[in-house]
């Protein structure tokens, strides 16, 4: 549908107050179903309302985006869902909690956050942005050691570029299409760090 959905753990977070009325999802399965059946990510957020979700293992705020350019990230504070919406050209999303948060107190509370958005901004200044802009943009929010995997989705071509770590000798990228067929039964909910 032209829509990505990113989970990344946090230090702390609680799922809403449960609702009688309501069925119960643990959060990778709506993550699941978001991704079957939303195509913005108004969409998206309206589904977390729907329905109870449990995070059994650890802490996870959510970051979405979509094929018209829209990203927000979804968290759960106090017993309520928190959204925070893109507000420029670029939304990022590390592992700590942004909502309420002003850029200067993301800045001093993520130290990864500060240096990706530093570069986003700069790269904003001069548009169009390149698809080079979101890859030196995650390579540089990587810890060594500790980042896995970077990826960046382009999603009105509905393609997806994999970095695995951030050692050069280790990295590779590869560009699947995600409308590929034969990919179906693997599409699920890949991390995504940076929505431009």
């Amino acid at each position: 549908h032209g829509l990505a959905i990113s989970l990344l753990r946090v230090p702390q977070s609680s799922g809403p107050k449960r609702d009688k009325n309501k069925p119960d999802m643990m959060y990778p399965t709506l993550a699941r179903v978001i991704l079957d059946h939303a195509q913005t990510t108004e969409q998206a957020v309206q589904m977390f309302h729907d329905y109870n979700i449990y995070f059994p293992y650890t802490a996870i705020h959510f970051m979405i985006a979509d094929e018209a350019g829209d990203s927000k990230i979804v968290e759960f504070i106090g017993g309520k869902i928190r959204v925070t919406n893109q507000t420029g050209l670029w939304q990022l999303c590390t592992n700590d909690l942004v909502w309420g948060k002003t850029d200067t107190q993301l800045d001093l509370s993520c130290p990864r956050y500060r240096i990706g958005s530093s570069l986003a901004s700069e790269y904003t200044q001069s548009v169009p942005l390149k698809e080079s802009h979101a890859i030196d943009v995650t390579k540089s929010m990587a810890t060594k050691g500790y980042t896995m995997w970077s990826s960046i989705y382009e999603l009105r071509n509905r393609t997806l570029a994999l970095f695995y770590k951030k050692q050069p000798e280790l990295a590779y990228r590869e560009t699947i299409s995600l409308t590929d067929s034969s990919l179906n039964h693997r599409r699920g909910p890949f991390w995504k760090h940076v929505a431009f």
